[in-house]
């Protein structure tokens, strides 16, 4: 069986269609479920359609579940990669990255790939990385010429008050390598990417889903161990 058919040891539900998605921008359904299509490079320069990526949060009990559908180009899978399991520097190879930041600077990073690796980053502050490589359940299946992640995220993991956000998607080797993002850089500001940046992500609101709707379930043990740092 080819990798482009490769079916993952987890089957995925059928996706819901939905006529309210907006590219790069933020829906803000009456249900707990937010879409976004990232539709540019990190410089604001458009994206061909076929290289569009679409990413939808929903909240569901004490998780967020996050679901990324993208074109598979076929890159090199990191070394030693396995399925449903962390990744280091999954960064390095073929992804899609979703950030969850609040007003302190203190952010999630959750980074997902077509073979069914993740990664996991608690930063507090910019480049900050404090606790990495968080177990969580995702499942992975390439078809078709695109591949799709679902996440479930814990509770645990996100800190306190999220006002902003972000997504990237990454993929292509050596020179070749090419970065998009939801919400790019301003054009010609800069000579490279950089993710980190986050005077660019936008403000979206989470409020309305869980778990974010029950405050007094907002209580991380893992972040309640680090003071904001800028």
């Amino acid at each position: 069986m080819s990798e482009d058919s490769c079916i993952h040891p987890y089957s995925l539900p059928t996706k819901k269609s939905s006529t309210s998605q907006q590219r790069g921008q933020v829906n803000r359904p009456e249900d707990h479920r937010h879409e976004f299509e990232i539709t540019k490079l990190w410089d604001g320069t458009p994206l061909k359609k076929e290289d569009t990526v679409k990413l939808s949060i929903e909240g569901i009990d004490r998780w967020l579940r996050l679901e990324v559908e993208a074109p598979f180009y076929k890159d090199p899978a990191p070394p030693g990669g396995k399925y449903g399991e962390a990744c280091p520097e999954l960064y390095n190879y073929e992804v899609v990255e979703a950030f969850f930041l609040n007003d302190s600077n203190q952010y999630l990073e959750v980074e997902l790939a077509p073979r069914g690796e993740h990664l996991l980053l608690m930063l507090n502050g910019r480049r900050n990385a404090v606790v990495q490589q968080l177990p969580m359940y995702n499942i992975a299946e390439i078809k078709d010429g695109f591949w799709r992640g679902i996440a479930y995220i814990d509770n645990e993991y996100l800190p306190r008050n999220i006002t902003k956000f972000n997504a990237f998607a990454i993929h292509g080797t050596k020179d070749s390598r090419t970065y998009s993002a939801l919400f790019p850089a301003s054009k010609g500001e800069f000579d490279f990417p950089d993710f980190h940046r986050l005077q660019f992500f936008q403000k979206v609101s989470f409020d309305h889903m869980p778990p974010f709707n029950k405050p007094a379930e907002r209580n991380s043990t893992l972040w309640s161990m680090f003071t904001p740092r800028q």
